[in-house]
């Protein structure tokens, strides 16, 4: 990695440590990790290797783990780095898809308008519908999973667990075609839906290992430790409000990060 791309990850991790820390005002059993936003935006404009995403990934654990109130602070040592790599994934995957990855390897396109000059293809309004489409199936797939699984709101194909699954399915799969079909949108949202994913991911890698410690070995932990069932109900709200945060942190800082690198 170049040095200046290292000043920008750290300048960003650093602003980020700092924002963690203001945030620990708000007590829990889990903290709004609000870290996650900075290092998936760093991961956005160095464009880093999958070695060093996963540094990025390393050092923001610690930072996490060291500045929190949570009920197990360890677990950021292995949710961050999985959250950095799911950007470093997601990234790929979105210039891939937009054919920026494509252009970029060329070496014949330098971007100077946000990245749209990297694109290979232009928006298609059948992807704004299709993507529409499958965000309201995986609304209401979430919804009838985490809410009422058993009656699914009266609605009687959704009350098999096999019929869940096939939703679940066919609104990931919608969506991936509807945001294929609209390169030029994906590529300028970018930040935006790196933040969300990688914030999905650390959260519930947290939670995992943090329900797994209150499962196995509740004595290690600093005082009583709450029901598991407790715990991630508790936990998801969070998590699930901190990525449309970060998701909106992430997109809002991009722009001006964008210009101050050139």
């Amino acid at each position: 990695m170049r040095s200046r791309n290292i000043v920008i990850v750290g300048i960003l991790l650093g602003i980020g440590a700092i924002v963690r820390y203001v945030s620990l005002i708000a007590p829990g059993p889990i903290t709004s990790n609000l870290v996650i936003a900075f290092y998936a935006l760093a991961i956005v404009l160095v464009a880093p290797t999958a070695l060093e995403a996963l540094g990025i990934g390393i050092v923001s654990g610690i930072i996490c783990a060291l500045i929190s109130h949570s009920l197990f602070p360890p677990a950021n040592l292995v949710s961050e780095p999985v959250g950095a790599m799911v950007a470093f994934a997601t990234v790929f995957i979105i210039d891939s898809m937009t054919g920026a990855r494509k252009k970029l390897a060329s070496g014949k396109a330098i971007s100077t308008d946000g990245g749209k000059s990297l694109v290979t293809r232009k928006d298609n309004v059948v992807g704004f519908i299709l993507g529409a489409v499958g965000v309201i199936v995986l609304i209401l797939f979430a919804l009838v999973d985490f809410i009422d699984a058993k009656n699914a709101f009266g609605i009687t194909f959704l009350q098999s667990a096999n019929n869940q699954i096939i939703t679940g399915a066919i609104g990931v799969v919608l969506l991936l075609i509807g945001l294929y079909l609209i390169p030029v949108t994906l590529n300028r949202f970018k930040a935006a839906i790196v933040a969300l994913l990688a914030t999905l991911a650390s959260g519930l890698t947290f939670i995992t290992v943090a329900a797994i410690v209150i499962f196995e070995a509740p004595g290690i932990l600093n005082g009583a430790a709450p029901p598991i069932d407790v715990f991630i109900l508790a936990a998801l709200p969070i998590v699930i409000g901190c990525a449309f945060i970060n998701m909106i942190l992430a997109q809002v800082l991009y722009f001006p990060a964008k210009q101050a690198m050139r």
